[in-house]
């Protein structure tokens, strides 16, 4: 959709000059939506100002092509959407300050009244327009002791990563191969860039007696110790799709390699524990284009994408952020408790570490309750 300007309509018994929201391609009047445009030349008939005029049509131009690409009639959209439109897709997805969110709010209530007004919605419906009682998720260090991960900025949605794993460079079908398992674990597993190449990881030997094990109990899934910061030890879980890469490593191109960390040279020995961050920055710099164009063609759907000047910015940990915010979502999804789950598969000693990934999904994915919990929390803390 697109707004564009238009003057001398006759319009109510008068010439205005306004703005028409359409659909994009040829212009003709069935590419006009009708409903916006209608308010649109109504507010220029009571005389508002053509910069505020451009404004609102920005506003519901927007607000339109989001209903659009989610489905929903604007007759009968319901206050949660409305909110997850402000909060996940202004607040989050397009990082509007709250003066410019409050300027959307002032723009969709004002089309609501006029469609009541004018006869084209037969009632008014009930929209809080809340979308602030979550708390913010640019957590600031020192306050409350929370951390300042700005998850908003971190999270790779699944397409990016395919950018990044199409983007690792190699010199042969091993380091190509084994560099891609680098980025596969740390978004699958969460593991941190030293612990991925660490002496004391990711043994091939404990890996075979796990998969032979898990090949017993017919399962596609493996747990394995990690040794992490501070020493401290955790196990982590391995979900379906990275235990069959491992395996297909370990019994394919790792086959003829001596017995050691799964992540090695060419020749079996450790790599430095800065390995799997270069491999990110190679494939990240490499990858730009690719990841411009997945960001600027991509769709609303149910999982959220950062900005591509956030993309830039992107690190090995970000793969960290994003598997524990994906955690997240898969506790609720099979009724597990995050607060215990999480913490435990990675390694929190801090309760507000595990609050702040809660707080960030329950923000992506509208989870009105979980953030009235949190934010009510939040204020006692």
């Amino acid at each position: 959709m697109k707004k564009i300007s238009v003057s001398n309509v006759n319009w109510s018994g008068g010439m205005v000059d306004a703005y028409l929201i359409v659909i994009d391609g040829v212009l003709c009047e069935e590419a006009i939506v009708i409903a916006p445009t209608l308010h649109l030349l109504e507010i220029a008939k009571n005389g508002v100002s053509k910069n505020t005029q451009k404004n609102v049509a920005s506003d519901l131009c927007a607000y339109f092509e989001n209903l659009q690409a989610k489905g929903i009639d604007w007759r009968l959209v319901n206050d949660n959407e409305v909110s997850s439109y402000l909060g996940k897709t202004l607040r989050l997805s397009k990082g509007l300050s709250d003066q410019s969110i409050k300027r959307n709010i002032s723009s969709i209530k004002g089309f609501y009244k006029t469609a009541v007004d004018i006869g084209i919605l037969e009632s008014e419906i009930y929209l809080s327009y809340n979308y602030s009682a979550a708390p913010s998720l640019k957590h600031q260090e020192g306050v409350s002791g929370k951390p300042n991960f700005q998850l908003f900025r971190q999270y790779i949605h699944k397409d990016i990563l395919k950018n990044l794993l199409a983007s690792v460079k190699a010199k042969s079908p091993f380091i190509r191969e084994r560099d891609e398992l680098v980025l596969k674990i740390g978004y699958h597993c969460g593991l941190r860039a030293c612990e991925i190449t660490s002496p004391l990881n990711m043994n091939t030997k404990a890996i075979r007696k796990a998969l032979e094990e898990a090949r017993a109990r017919k399962e596609y899934g493996i747990t394995l110790p990690i040794i992490g910061k501070g020493h401290k030890l955790r196990y982590v879980d391995f979900n379906p799709e990275i235990t069959t890469a491992i395996r297909n490593f370990i019994e394919g191109r790792r086959m003829a390699l001596p017995e050691g960390v799964l992540i090695c040279q060419a020749n079996g020995r450790p790599l430095s524990e800065s390995h799997a961050s270069r491999v990110f920055k190679s494939a990240k710099e490499s990858g730009l284009p690719c990841i411009k164009k997945t960001i600027s063609n991509y769709k609303i759907d149910n999982e959220y994408m950062i900005t591509f000047e956030s993309a830039h910015k992107l690190v090995f940990h970000s793969l960290r952020h994003t598997y524990a915010t994906n955690l997240v979502k898969y506790c609720y999804k099979l009724s597990l408790d995050p607060w215990v789950y999480v913490r435990d598969q990675m390694g929190h000693v801090k309760r507000e570490t595990t609050e702040s990934y809660i707080i960030f999904e329950a923000n992506i994915h509208a989870r009105d309750l979980i953030r009235t919990e949190l934010s009510i929390e939040d204020e006692n803390y």
